[in-house]
């Protein structure tokens, strides 16, 4: 597999500003892109917020803008608020 080549500031910018214009979802919430100084994307939504590497960010939002966590959001909060 062919390694992703880093983004730009210019290009983590236009991603995060893209996730505002486009309706994207993390867990099939609503979602914002955020961190462009960071290493890695945060994707939040209002339960929820996951890391994402910059190249993946830019893959899901060039395919679909779902994002999707290996655990679950709802999962992860349900057992945090007991």
């Amino acid at each position: 597999m062919k390694k992703a080549k880093p983004l730009t500031l210019d290009e983590k910018c236009t991603l995060v500003d893209r996730a505002c214009s486009e309706n994207i979802t993390l867990d099939g919430e609503s979602a914002i892109v955020t961190g462009v100084k960071n290493a890695f994307a945060t994707v939040c939504s209002n339960t929820c917020s996951v890391e994402f590497a910059w190249p993946t960010v830019q893959r899901i939002m060039n395919k679909s803008g779902d994002f999707k966590s290996d655990w679950g959001c709802s999962l992860f909060f349900e057992v945090h608020d007991l």
